[in-house]
């Protein structure tokens, strides 16, 4: 059996300006993956990276979207 797991960057740093891990987040998403390991599960991970944590939007603002990039991923996934 296999199951989709997320990891969301955002959640394993503790501070976003120097990248330094968190490492409860850390240990909480190895302990997942052990625990699948001992059942059996074959994990498919994604990484979630869209994620814009608050305090970095308050300091360095939004993200800017781009129409025609949205329409070509789309056009892309369909194919």
């Amino acid at each position: 059996m296999s199951q989709k797991v997320t990891f969301q960057w955002s959640r394993l740093i503790r501070d976003l300006e120097t990248g330094e891990a968190d490492e409860n987040a850390v240990k909480f998403y190895q302990d997942v993956i052990d625990e699948c390991k001992k059942n059996d599960i074959i994990l498919v991970l994604n990484l979630h990276h869209f994620d814009l944590p608050i305090e970095l939007f308050q300091k360095y603002g939004g993200w800017e979207i781009y129409p025609k990039a949205i329409y070509d991923i789309a056009k892309n996934s369909y194919q």
